[in-house]
């Protein structure tokens, strides 16, 4: 998650101002799953309430059909197959980077994961594009003191009593972090 940090630290520190946020033009951060789960360890992050919103959408898109599945009006979400590999790219418009792209992350890397384990695929590369990045002056506090700290080794994600894509649980093993902010 050391492009977060980075992009973090740009748009605080180098971000023109806008309504007292902070905003650069765009951002993207890469993940590949070989390296980890893609949470934050500089900070706490509640990633059962993603979970929770993924098997949520997993429920209604199989009640409103898969045509709608992973659309919300903030975000559009991109998946491309490339042999035995899924990936996922997912376009973020006016992002608050230091609240919403955590949960962006953790959402969209649990819902490749669901998708890749149901499909007997391999998970491949997370793509987040943000378009006009800003963090909140409000939060510049909270940011520098993020900044300081060194992040962690990234956690496995796992996924127990999987019945199907919509019946399992999550199991993050390793997840050790900072506290919250």
């Amino acid at each position: 998650m050391k492009q977060y940090l980075q992009i973090l630290k740009a748009v605080s520190e180098h971000g023109f101002h806008e309504n007292g946020d902070y905003v650069i033009p765009s951002a993207i951060i890469q993940h590949h799953f070989s390296t980890g789960f893609p949470i934050l360890t500089t900070r706490r992050l509640d990633y059962k309430a993603e979970v929770e919103r993924v098997q949520a959408e997993i429920l209604q898109s199989m009640a409103i059909g898969i045509d709608n599945f992973g659309y919300s009006q903030s975000m559009d979400h991109y998946y491309f197959r490339i042999g035995e590999q899924l990936n996922l790219q997912v376009s973020l418009f006016h992002t608050d980077f230091f609240r919403d792209v955590p949960k962006a992350l953790v959402y969209n890397a649990i819902m490749l994961l669901a998708l890749c384990r149901e499909c007997k695929l391999i998970p491949g590369m997370l793509t987040i594009s943000c378009s006009k990045v800003c963090v909140k002056g409000e939060d510049l506090q909270s940011i520098r003191q993020q900044l300081m700290r060194k992040p962690k080794d990234l956690p496995d994600f796992g996924f127990t009593n999987w019945e199907n894509i919509h019946e399992w649980e999550p199991n993050i093993q390793n997840y050790t972090c900072f506290p919250t902010l």
